[in-house]
């Protein structure tokens, strides 16, 4: 599946005038509220992230489902990615990586997400995301789309926003605070 988003990361002030907006403009709309936590895989010289990847499995609403994320381009802000996925029935310390042609894939930590959702046109979702690692918290708006970028909403958006495509994913982030020396503590039950 191919995937073509906007990221920004945003300060938390920037983040709650952002929802304010999309209330106000998409009076209409609730927000769906989600929350899935993401458990990352690399080999020790993180050939993954190195290569453009990210390898995890998703725990969202109680299921667990084994990603791979491969960015292929990023151009005008867009990041388009292939994705793949297969459901999984656990979280492993270490995952076979015959499939991908690797040895070594082991658990680095994860990432907990509280996103609000909104689909204000068609084929096209507004995520704010509070992401929580390593003892960090950080927030985030991702606008994913079919087709072409959704001009009208990219348009309206508050002017203090960062401009999309200057943000680094969660992965990225995730593992620059990793590789601080800020190492995950035992996962959260998914029972």
């Amino acid at each position: 599946m191919l995937e073509k988003e906007y990221k920004c990361l945003v300060t938390r002030e920037q983040w709650q005038s952002y929802l304010c907006y999309m209330k106000k403009k998409y009076l209409i709309l609730c927000p769906e509220e989600l929350s899935q936590t993401n458990y990352y895989y690399d080999t020790s010289d993180y050939i993954l992230a190195r290569s453009g990847q990210t390898l995890r499995i998703r725990h969202n609403r109680g299921r667990l489902v084994l990603q791979q994320k491969i960015r292929r381009i990023t151009e005008n802000g867009v990041v388009c990615s292939e994705e793949y996925q297969q459901n999984v029935s656990d979280i492993p310390e270490r995952l076979d990586g015959s499939a991908f042609g690797l040895t070594g894939l082991r658990l680095l930590g994860h990432l907990h997400t509280k996103r609000l959702r909104f689909r204000p046109l068609e084929g096209v979702t507004a995520d704010l995301d509070q992401n929580e690692f390593l003892g960090r918290t950080d927030y985030e708006v991702e606008i994913e789309f079919d087709g072409r970028p959704p001009e009208e909403l990219l348009a309206h958006c508050p002017p203090r926003l960062p401009l999309p495509g200057q943000s680094k994913g969660k992965y990225t982030r995730f593992l620059a605070q990793y590789q601080e020396g800020h190492y995950y503590t035992p996962y959260p039950s998914v029972g």
